[in-house]
């Protein structure tokens, strides 16, 4: 017969039995509280939520799921797996070959709503053991239609970006506040000889002329300085042209459109930019300008010309009488008079005017000539001798003929005129010693000379150069050089009139 256990051995008893209690409670209340975490996740889910059997039987299914499928719980129960899994995804056997032989798949499959939609997810799916030691699976779907389309979007906004910047004429780029380059399509090749590759290894000194580089940072503090006003567009653009360096060390005009690049704050921190090639369009506004000069030059030359004449010719009318009246009263003096020195002055005053209206003549093509056939070659070389007594022993005089000059028809004495002031002016031009320079050679003018010298007209011609290695003109010199009176000379060395003829000359042979 067994011994009755000790008063001890019962309280020992009963205070194990009181701690397995215990533990007990507390593993009920832990698993009630995993529970109730569960069940709220698996109620508050964004995503879908099912429990089901490894055979696609669907044991429960959260509110998201419902909207997502727009099933009930119930019908999706019914339905099971297949009610919302696309069958004709080539993916879903081998997904379904991996969760049986890993225990888990995750990956993207197609599913299906109600209404017969397809939309594209993400699926995480794990095998686990219940409570009761049963396997279940639990599945995680998430929708990501919105996210493909936008990734779509995305390819093919990218694509056509990169087939703008592949093919556009025009350069884009991006800088930092550096002015470095962050960006450049490979359109920099062909318009600079740059590869993208070495424009972000340059420096800004590198890329544009010293003129630009001030004015873009003139341009962009300006810019900059305008953020601290919140009245300004901060979307606004800015454009300006700009000298660019080709890889070749040559120069090209370029027109920049550029924005400010910001962050999400709204703070500046780069600028995007498009360049294009203006080279031709700035070549032509220069060739613009050029002839716009040339025909005011022209014009002011002629309107001067007609005041010259017209001048001249009265003045000349009026010198002749004085001329006469002089000589008439010299016929009835003798050298010894009273009055017969002063009036020699008075002739040689009236003479030395008459012959600056001559050359006021000439300029505006009113000088009566008498023009006839010539080799000019024979007429310079005929000059020679008195041409280098004119301009002195320092300097040396050097001609170089066309052996083939084609005639011309002038009057011999106006050549003369051009020949002398030329020369002259050669002289003057030369400080101390140095060399003047006579060249004659057949030319031809034609329609696209004619375009860019305003006042040509095309055909062939006779060239008669002229040149020396004196101290030369600036443009604003060369800008009145043709205008009658003006002269560099101090008062009294000359009149101003020597281009003046020969440019009334050359006019009137139609040079």
């Amino acid at each position: 017969m067994a011994s009755k256990p000790t008063d001890e051995e019962l309280k020992q008893k009963i205070e194990k039995l009181e701690k397995e209690a215990s533990e007990l409670k507390q593993t009920i209340e832990s698993l009630r509280g995993s529970e109730n975490k569960f069940h709220a996740f698996f109620g508050n889910s964004l995503d879908a939520l099912f429990i089901t059997m490894p055979d696609g039987r669907i044991l429960e299914a959260n509110p998201a799921a419902c909207r997502m499928f727009d099933y009930t719980e119930e019908e999706l129960i019914q339905g099971g797996r297949n009610l919302v899994v696309d069958l004709d995804d080539p993916r879903l056997p081998p997904a379904l070959k991996e969760r049986r032989r890993t225990g888990k798949f995750i990956g993207e499959l197609t599913f299906k709503r109600k209404d017969g939609t397809k939309f594209p997810a993400e699926i995480s799916s794990v095998i686990f053991k219940s409570r009761e030691g049963d396997e279940r699976v639990s599945i995680i779907i998430r929708d990501i239609q919105r996210r493909k389309a936008a990734e779509l979007a995305l390819r093919e906004s990218e694509e056509r970006f990169r087939f703008l910047t592949e093919t556009v004429s025009d350069i884009i780029w991006t800088v930092d506040l550096n002015l470095s380059t962050t960006y450049v399509s490979p359109s920099i090749e062909r318009v600079l000889g740059f590869t993208p590759e070495e424009r972000k290894r340059q420096q800004v000194e590198e890329v544009l002329t010293p003129e630009s580089l001030k004015l873009i940072q003139v341009l962009f503090a300006e810019e900059l300085a305008k953020e601290k006003d919140k009245s300004v567009d901060p979307d606004r653009s800015m454009t300006n042209e700009v000298e660019y360096y080709r890889k070749d060390r040559t120069t090209v005009w370029l027109e920049n459109a550029m924005k400010w690049i910001r962050d999400e704050k709204g703070a500046v921190i780069g600028i995007h930019g498009v360049s294009r090639d203006i080279s031709k369009r700035k070549k032509a506004q220069i060739e613009r300008d050029k002839l716009h000069a040339q025909l005011i030059q022209a014009q002011k030359m002629e309107s001067v010309g007609r005041l010259a004449g017209g001048v001249a010719h009265d003045f000349n009318n009026m010198l002749g009488v004085i001329l006469g009246r002089v000589e008439m009263m010299l016929m009835g003096m003798k050298p010894g008079d009273s009055s017969f020195e002063d009036l020699e002055e008075i002739q040689k005053a009236a003479r030395r005017s008459a012959d600056l209206t001559r050359q006021l003549l000439a300029f505006a093509r009113r000088q009566a000539i008498a023009p006839k056939v010539l080799d000019l070659n024979d007429v310079v070389e005929g000059m020679l001798k008195m041409l280098r007594h004119l301009i002195g022993e320092d300097i040396d005089l050097i001609w170089h003929p066309d052996t083939r000059l084609w005639p011309v028809k002038m009057d011999p004495a106006q050549l003369d005129q051009i020949l002398a002031n030329l020369c002259m002016n050669a002289k003057d031009a030369i400080a101390g010693s140095g060399t003047v320079t006579i060249e004659t050679e057949n030319v031809i003018f034609d329609d696209v000379y004619c375009e860019k010298h305003a006042g040509s007209k095309p055909g062939r011609y006779v060239l008669l150069a002229v040149s020396d290695d004196g101290c030369g003109m600036d443009k604003e010199i060369q800008s009145h050089l043709f205008e009658p009176f003006f002269t560099t000379k101090e008062v009294g060395k000359g009149a101003g009139l020597g281009l003046a003829t020969i440019y009334g000359i050359v006019k009137q042979n139609d040079g």
